[in-house]
């Protein structure tokens, strides 16, 4: 959590250098990949830790804890690509990153908790290829069996959706669609939890 605030704080600094015509690239790719080796090493460091199973002080299991904790250092991954390169899905890091949240989603022991994963859920969503967007349409079918939907996570799918149409429409060299651009579309300001 503390890593996807540094990159929301980059992506600030980054939109008010630009206005200001004082952006430096080289910081900027400084500051990224200072961000990304510590998310990689903690994504390298969640998977190789040793799973209890004794429940943790917030009564989940550790399995269960890294599996979340993968999904959202993923998406982390995904929004920092973003500030740095653009939403442009086709970039071979960004399909990385997706591609391993795809994974992690389908991974999770319970389908239904995606629901519970909004953030992520959309971030990645967002940045999926046109091939893979029926992917994303699969895991939210999966999370909805019993009908309920809980949070925000509706409106996350709208987010997708618009996106995805958007980028489907928009003129060669246009801005690139992400969530925040779908969001804007929507005429909404939604706080993905």
């Amino acid at each position: 959590m503390v890593l996807i605030m540094e990159i929301a704080i980059l992506d600030d600094w980054k939109k008010a250098s630009q206005e200001s015509g004082k952006l430096s690239m080289r910081e900027l790719a400084r500051e990224a990949s200072s961000i990304e080796d510590r998310l990689t090493v903690g994504m390298k460091k969640n998977l190789e830790e040793p799973i209890y199973i004794l429940r943790d002080p917030c009564g989940i299991r550790s399995s269960e804890s890294r599996s979340v904790s993968y999904i959202f250092a993923c998406s982390a991954l995904i929004y920092l690509h973003v500030v740095l390169s653009g939403a442009h899905p086709d970039l071979p890091e960004i399909r990385e990153s997706v591609s391993k949240s795809v994974k992690a989603f389908q991974a999770l022991p319970d389908p239904t908790w995606v629901r519970h994963l909004v953030w992520p859920f959309c971030i990645a969503g967002c940045m999926v290829t046109v091939d893979g967007q029926d992917v994303f349409r699969d895991i939210a079918t999966a999370a909805n069996l019993d009908g309920h939907i809980f949070g925000n996570f509706e409106k996350a799918l709208a987010i997708m959706e618009r996106c995805w149409e958007g980028r489907q429409h928009q003129a060669k060299g246009g801005n690139a669609w992400d969530w925040k651009t779908s969001m804007d579309s929507l005429g909404q300001m939604v706080l993905l939890i």
